[in-house]
């Protein structure tokens, strides 16, 4: 199962129709509160992640799953608008998997790597 962690319908609609594998269950979180609670209630296999987040950023939620012991190996992608070097730099040091930017990957390339961790 993939969690996905972004506000905007838009994408969530993008990503579960054009860019999730075929036969992998998606569940939707607009919030990283939120998503830190799903954890316990299903067996997520990756988290696909945006950093502009309403409630938290991205990198805090990274960071706060990183800490907690049985989830500090769960592949976690950053599929984010964010384009600039300090966020990028910032979530690979804090042990994001991979970072993708929204407007500068194909949907094939995003495939691609998501369907590396399922």
């Amino acid at each position: 199962m993939i969690l996905l962690v972004d506000p905007d319908t838009i994408w969530k609609e993008i990503f579960i129709e054009k860019i999730s594998p075929p036969g992998i269950e998606v569940t939707h979180c607009s919030l990283g509160k939120r998503a830190l609670d799903v954890f316990v209630k299903f067996p997520i296999s990756v988290i696909v992640t945006e950093l502009d987040l309403p409630d938290m950023d991205g990198i805090d939620l990274v960071k706060t799953i990183r800490l907690r012991h049985e989830l500090s190996s769960l592949p976690i992608v950053v599929l984010s608008k964010r384009q600039d070097r300090f966020s990028v730099e910032n979530c690979l040091n804090c042990g994001v998997n991979s970072y993708l930017n929204k407007f500068q990957s194909s949907d094939r390339d995003i495939a691609l790597v998501i369907t590396g961790f399922v």
